[in-house]
């Protein structure tokens, strides 16, 4: 099957509404059973310096960021995956048959005053329309009735999309109007608005409601339209307010292209999202987690400070617990379950997909816990708590009591 392209050129941050629409394009495709388009992303972004508002009737510019795609479209239809067109169509009158040719191409002469029967079903009847039509290279007469059981597709579905290329150019280059994407620098300067008023950023994993965190927030003031009435949830900042945040902002883009590491997915996916100039849907939620990253650097910073201010005594806590296992399967525990012990949280900081916990007895024995969330924990927080001893290991030279099973009560002591 031979395919046509086109290039067309889309405002940057546009990917989610491309997918969108293109996949309601492909499915009414397949619905149709019409060859699909393709499309396919050109080269890297470019700015090209357009007209973005008009103020009192004069034109503001600005540099926009633009991705050229190719899309591919079937120039033949095609159903159940077999190459097939139709020719053209036949009207029998008393002097001839009338001919709608759609491909330009030569019809057999002979056809044009010919007795026509339909060569599918091979029974002559009365019939005002025949269409002519080729297969696997091979062409015949067919009465109207018959196409749709030789194709198995509605001839008037099929005419409304015979022009089906030219359909999905028009629906593909009117792309080219999708909004313009807002810049890196813009959409964090309304993240640093939204954190300075919050008092932190708020991520949307510790959140019952994506509008209720950082990015939901800042989606919330960037898209008044879409808001819910009579809720207020963050006052929008005047263009003043956020043009101040812009030197800061700048710094903090620097900071983080030249500082962040992949050690991680999100720390790679993060690194990519403010390595653009640009945000689009699925980096937005990134972009403001590098507010997160910052706080956890100045904790890190922090802890750090503090780690050789702590003196531990050095020895283990307790006894370890062992594991049952009855044929592969877990079958409990065996050893003491200490319970109501005082702990102090002295430090925490994230490792992968969990939190590291670093805690203290009285008798200043080393404690570590591997915990899934630390949403209500904080540093110098004092715990009472019940747990099992997993194991003891040694770290930079100090000794420390490994715990799970665990359950906290929190005391609200700051000592």
């Amino acid at each position: 099957m031979s395919h046509l392209t086109f290039d067309v050129v889309i405002p940057c941050g546009n990917t989610k509404l491309l997918e969108e629409k293109f996949k309601k394009i492909t499915n009414k495709c397949i619905r149709y059973k019409i060859g699909l388009p393709t499309y396919e992303k050109i080269g890297d972004p470019f700015t090209q310096r357009v007209v973005v508002e008009e103020i009192n009737s004069n034109p503001v510019y600005d540099d926009v960021y633009f991705q050229k795609y190719t899309f591919t479209a079937p120039e033949k239809v095609s159903v159940d995956d077999i190459p097939f067109k139709i020719i053209g169509k036949f009207t029998p009158t008393e002097k001839g048959n009338l001919i709608d040719n759609y491909t330009k191409e030569d019809f057999d002469v002979s056809l044009r005053n010919k007795d026509l029967i339909c060569e599918h079903c091979n029974k002559k009847r009365n019939r005002k329309e025949f269409y002519y039509i080729e297969k696997d290279g091979v062409r015949k007469v067919v009465g109207k009735n018959c196409l749709r059981d030789y194709f198995g597709i509605d001839p008037k579905r099929y005419f409304e999309y015979l022009g089906w290329f030219n359909t999905v150019k028009e629906e593909f280059t009117s792309y080219e109007n999708f909004s313009y994407s807002t810049k890196l620098i813009d959409f964090l300067c309304i993240v640093d608005y939204v954190v300075e008023v919050e008092g932190k950023f708020i991520p949307t994993s510790k959140v019952s409601e994506y509008i209720h965190s950082t990015a939901g927030l800042v989606n919330y003031i960037r898209f008044p339209q879409s808001r819910e009435k009579k809720v207020k949830l963050i006052e929008s900042p005047t263009q003043k307010q956020l043009d101040e945040r812009k030197d800061k902002v700048i710094t903090i883009i620097d900071k983080a292209r030249k500082e962040l590491k992949p050690t991680n997915d999100w720390a790679s996916n993060l690194k990519i999202a403010m390595d653009l100039d640009y945000v689009e849907y699925k980096t937005e939620g990134l972009v403001c987690s590098v507010y997160g990253w910052l706080a956890y650097q100045e904790k890190d910073f922090e802890r750090k400070n503090n780690e050789n201010k702590v003196e531990y005594s050095n020895n283990y806590f307790g006894e370890k617990s062992k594991t049952i296992w009855n044929n592969n399967r877990f079958g409990g525990y065996v050893g003491e379950r200490y319970t109501n012990i005082k702990l102090k949280i002295v430090d925490m900081f994230p490792c992968r997909d969990f939190f590291i916990v670093k805690l203290i007895n009285d008798n200043k024995d080393a404690i570590t816990w591997f915990a899934n969330d630390i949403i209500d924990l904080e540093t110098d927080d004092t715990l009472n708590v019940n747990f099992r001893v997993k194991d003891h290991s040694e770290y930079k030279g100090i000794k420390s009591t490994i715990i799970n099973q665990v359950k906290i009560k929190k005391l609200n002591l700051n000592t």
